[in-house]
């Protein structure tokens, strides 16, 4: 088992073989300071700490209700590409915040795609169902369809690069 850890805190410490290309997506990727654990097991890297989904979750939730076009509490799809895109919106928002409150630093989020989109939806569809509430089980649950999705990005780009 490889263990890769990266530290953020004014400065990025990753300690691990990792191609540069992958390094570079991971800075952009973790943002708070606090210590990361990843472990490479079964072909796929894991994440070990998930303090910071919570985080994700409540400022997203605010966010979209701060908007008031969708109700905390109201039926939404998980195939309303809609929302799943204003989901992202809100990530992206988070995101681009907590960067540059952290270094200071402009940088976008994720580009939304239609393969993200219809991957999103489909794993969130298998997560809550066809139907469901707009809540914090909601939201942590397209989370946890978003970092699916990042998660096949990351393999993507190491399948893409030349062993060492």
């Amino acid at each position: 088992m490889t263990v890769l850890n990266i530290t953020i805190n004014s400065h990025v410490t990753i300690e691990g073989n990792l191609p540069l290309k992958v390094e570079d997506y991971l800075y952009k990727r973790l943002i708070s300071a606090q210590k990361f654990s990843f472990i490479y097991q079964n072909g796929k890297w894991l994440y070990q700490n998930t303090d910071y989904r919570h985080r994700y979750t409540t400022k997203i939730l605010s966010l979209l209700q701060k908007e008031k076009e969708y109700w905390i509490g109201s039926l939404v799809y998980p195939s309303d590409r809609k929302l799943i895109g204003a989901l992202i919106g809100k990530w992206n928002e988070t995101f681009e915040k907590e960067l540059e409150k952290e270094f200071g630093e402009k940088e976008s989020g994720c580009d939304i795609n239609q393969e993200m989109l219809d991957f999103i939806s489909n794993d969130l569809k298998q997560r809550v169902g066809e139907v469901s509430q707009l809540n914090y089980g909601f939201v942590k649950a397209f989370l946890e369809s978003f970092y699916e999705y990042d998660q096949l990005v990351v393999d993507n780009i190491l399948k893409d690069e030349d062993p060492l």
